[in-house]
């Protein structure tokens, strides 16, 4: 009589070959998720900065607040950006921003600046106008901004 079938030990072969194929595709999958969302952010911030220079370009001056310009709030991870800005008239200005130091040591200053948090969703670095912004201390955050003279260059033409 012959029975149809799996064994007990095909069954179990079966199993851990489905388990070894799961284990060495699951990860490679999970990091190519968060590569995307990562760039997706990346390409986020881009495009506020671009915005924003759009703005300036219209009326002179910065938004006080993204939310004021009708910009995103909220990153991919839904994590709120921090903005930012130098509150002037723009292309009147000679001089202005706020202090920051980049990774390679040096100083800029920047009159506005966009930071996400990050994958971690919490913000690395402390990012108040006032307070010393350290880039280097950054860690997963996401940062764009922009010298005085790169928006005068773009904005007041």
């Amino acid at each position: 009589m012959k029975k149809n079938g799996f064994t007990l030990i095909e069954s179990a072969i079966a199993l851990v070959i489905l388990g070894l194929i799961v284990t060495l595709l699951v990860p490679p999958l999970v990091d190519s998720v968060r590569h995307e969302k990562l760039h997706e952010n990346k390409d986020a911030l881009i495009s506020l900065r671009h915005a924003l220079v759009d703005i300036a370009r219209e009326r002179g001056r910065l938004p006080a607040s993204l939310d004021e310009a009708g910009l995103p709030e909220q990153d991919t991870w839904g994590s709120p950006y921090t903005y930012l800005a130098m509150d002037a008239d723009i292309c009147s200005q000679n001089a202005g921003g706020f202090d920051m130091t980049l990774e390679i040591g040096q100083s800029a200053k920047a009159v506005f600046l966009i930071a996400s948090p990050g994958p971690n969703r919490r913000a690395d670095a402390v990012y108040e106008i006032g307070a010393e912004i350290k880039l280097s201390e950054r860690g997963d955050d996401l940062v764009e901004f922009m010298s005085l003279d790169q928006l005068k260059y773009h904005a007041c033409r």
